[in-house]
């Protein structure tokens, strides 16, 4: 199992064909986590925010996404630590935003998202 963190545009743009099989083939199949949506939005709504994209892939299968973003910290804004959010989040927010599974590895997605993170210097905002 492999665990890549997206950080720049052109990548989140390739994974246009693979991020919506991967969403039908999820619980969470619905208009707001579409690829077409959410790369949207980062081109018109992430304002200062850095790509978070967490993909997890199981011998070259992309079995999880996690579609996120980050803040920087900001004492101005009372932000000790980056803050990570999903894409889509905030004030033309998108009505349901989650992680993107593909059924049947849920488990070992869950584990692999949870040890990325893990080693992270993050406050997590929920939506």
């Amino acid at each position: 199992m492999t665990v890549e963190t997206i950080l720049d545009v052109a990548h989140f743009a390739a994974l246009k064909q693979e991020w919506n099989e991967l969403l039908q083939s999820s619980d969470s199949d619905g208009f707001f986590l579409t690829w077409e949506w959410l790369y949207t939005w980062w081109k018109h709504l992430a304002g200062g925010r850095q790509l978070f994209i967490i993909a997890v892939r199981r011998e070259g299968v992309l079995i999880a996404l996690a579609p996120c973003c980050l803040s920087s910290a900001s004492l101005a804004h009372r932000r000790l630590l980056p803050v990570l959010e999903f894409l889509g989040s905030g004030f033309a927010g998108s009505d349901y935003l989650d992680v993107i599974v593909r059924r049947g590895h849920e488990e070992e997605a869950c584990q692999a998202l949870s040890s990325c993170l893990a080693g992270q210097r993050l406050f997590v905002r929920a939506p």
